[in-house]
C-alpha cells in the first residue's frame, strides 16, 4: 500500500514532534539544534523514502582520498544506517538512505533516523578537523597525515 507523502511526514512530524511539510519540490528538510539537515524526500511513486545529509566538503588532495577510502570501509561494514556518496560537482561527501515507505512505518523511519543522524554526526566533527573519521564510533579519531605527518 503506498502511503502519501504528506500523511507520511505528518505522521513522522508527531512522533517528532514537530511541524513536517513538503515544499514545492515535494521534500522537506529537517534542521536539527546543532545545524545538521535532514532531507526528507519521496520518489514519484511515493514507494520510497530517501533520507540524506550533507556530511562535509572535500578538498582536492591526498586527504579526501583517504576519507573516500574509509567511507568505502564504512559502506561494507555498515550499511543500514546509511551509505557513503561523494559529489563531485559539489567535491562534497554525503550520507543517504532509502527506505521503502510500503515496508516502513513511520514509527520505523523515525527509529532509523536516530543512528542515522548518529552516524553523520560521528563523520561531521573529525571532517570538519581535517580528521579521519574512525570507522568505530568509539574509537579515537585518525589525524590526517598531511605533508610530512603534518596537519594543518
Amino acid at each position: 500500500m503506498v502511503v502519501s507523502f504528506d500523511s507520511l511526514l505528518k505522521e513522522i512530524g508527531q512522533l517528532l514532534n514537530v511541524e513536517l511539510v513538503p515544499d514545492r519540490l515535494n521534500a522537506c528538510r529537517l534542521k536539527y539544534p546543532d545545524g545538521l539537515f535532514l532531507q526528507l524526500e519521496a520518489n514519484r511513486e511515493g514507494t520510497t523514502l530517501l533520507l540524506g545529509t550533507k556530511i562535509g566538503a572535500l578538498p582536492p588532495g591526498r586527504y579526501r582520498q583517504d576519507v573516500l577510502e574509509q567511507a568505502l570501509k564504512a559502506n561494507t561494514l555498515d550499511f543500514h544506517t546509511g551509505t557513503f556518496g561523494y559529489s563531485k560537482k559539489n567535491s562534497e561527501l554525503y550520507l543517504y538512505a532509502h527506505l521503502s515507505t510500503e515496508h516502513f512505518t513511520a514509527k520505523q523511519i523515525v527509529d532509523f533516523i536516530s543512528p542515522f543522524i548518529e552516524k553523520a554526526r560521528h563523520w561531521i566533527a573529525p571532517l570538519a578537523a581535517n580528521q579521519i573519521p574512525p570507522l568505530d564510533i568509539n574509537a579515537p579519531t585518525q589525524k590526517s597525515s598531511g605533508m610530512f605527518g603534518l596537519a594543518p
